[in-house]
């Protein structure tokens, strides 16, 4: 089974009606359950991992078929080719959903074994890192004192486009090329930059040895130090400067020093390989800070990613005032929508298109 040219067509001029929209959900259900779901039950797993990984498959076709839990069971039961897809074992039933959904925020660390596996491969690596404020739907003017006192993990922050918002602050690293998560973290506000690019950037991609990366980033990033950490650790940091300092940073970059690392004997072999990869990555980053308007189009990739989450699958505003719940929640629902952007273009559908016909109204998750 695969989405139809006609069925694409469709999508792509604007047009979605039932039919359509249960051979999406059926195809990408399907394409996502043998992918990466049968991935993960290959290996020893527990029962509550079993069923962790078929609550991830109902929620994202709750997601799709805009249906509260108890309206997707009724539709199960009148749907053969979906109850046939899914071929649930652990969370049949409606009262086997709601039990499991109870204590499924102990589980986040399952969603680990999955998020790795993604839907298309790696042709080059061009990662973008941005933060973002996830909001919840906390009553400020009744809750104000316990945030203010700590009460909360959420926080008052400043949105561009709301003002002052209560949530919290996200970190993300995704791969542009094949549209995957590769971390997400939770901040404070007076989080440092460079504190964010270390844990995020530097300690998921940064290597001694490995291949190249580029990372992507806008001003909000911009650190000095973040410059001149990262080319040591093979990575190219395209960071937006502050107004007036391309030159300066371009300045710091050319008078960066070869990690003393390299000359470790048991990479003697290689250090004049290195030692002309590393002014490559320099030079490379002095010219793409340049073009960085140019180049920045890449990272509205990025901003599609957080469309997705934010519009088909609840992220606009969350339920929880804890971080570790609030982790666990952007975590899975960035990861699905990776898994489901990946599916669109890997299907020859207009993003833009296909992503407001599935825009959700409610929350999930």
């Amino acid at each position: 089974m695969a989405l139809s040219i006609n069925s694409v067509g469709k999508i792509n001029q604007g047009e979605f009606t039932p039919d359509i929209l249960n051979e999406f959900v059926h195809d990408f259900i399907k394409t996502m359950k043998e992918d990466i779901i049968q991935r993960f039950h290959r290996e020893k797993r527990t029962d509550d991992e079993r069923r962790f990984a078929e609550f991830v498959l109902i929620e994202t076709c709750r997601a799709l078929l805009k249906q509260p839990g108890v309206v997707f069971y009724l539709h199960l039961k009148n749907d053969p080719k979906l109850r046939e897809i899914l071929n649930l074992r652990y969370l049949k039933t409606y009262g086997q959903y709601t039990d499991f959904d109870k204590k499924r925020k102990y589980l986040k660390k399952d969603l680990s074994r999955i998020i790795k596996r993604n839907l298309k491969t790696k042709n080059f690596e061009i990662y973008a890192l941005d933060t973002f404020i996830t909001e919840v739907d906390l009553n400020r003017y009744r809750k104000g004192k316990k945030i203010k006192a700590g009460g909360y993990d959420v926080e008052y922050l400043h949105s561009t486009s709301k003002g002052t918002v209560v949530g919290f602050l996200v970190a993300v690293l995704v791969n542009l090329s094949n549209l995957s998560v590769g971390d997400i973290q939770i901040f404070t506000k007076e989080v440092k930059k460079t504190k964010i690019w270390e844990d995020v950037v530097l300690k998921n991609i940064g290597t001694v040895t490995g291949k190249i990366k580029v990372v992507l980033a806008d001003a909000g990033l911009f650190a000095y130090q973040n410059y001149e950490v990262s080319p040591n650790m093979r990575l190219v940091p395209v960071i937006k400067p502050r107004s007036g300092l391309e030159n300066k940073v371009a300045r710091k970059l050319r008078e960066l020093e070869p990690n003393i690392m390299w000359f470790d004997s048991r990479l003697n072999n290689d250090v004049a390989i290195l030692l002309d990869e590393f002014k490559e990555i320099i030079s490379s980053a002095v010219e793409m800070i340049r073009s960085y308007d140019d180049i920045s189009k890449l990272r509205s990739r990025i901003e599609i990613l957080f469309k997705i989450a934010k519009s088909i699958f609840g992220l606009e505003k969350l339920h929880v005032y804890y971080r570790k719940f609030a982790l666990w929640k952007t975590y899975i629902v960035l990861y699905v929508s990776s898994l489901l952007y990946q599916y669109i273009e890997l299907n020859g559908l207009n993003v833009h298109r296909t992503v407001g016909l599935l825009r959700m109204d409610d929350w999930l998750w």
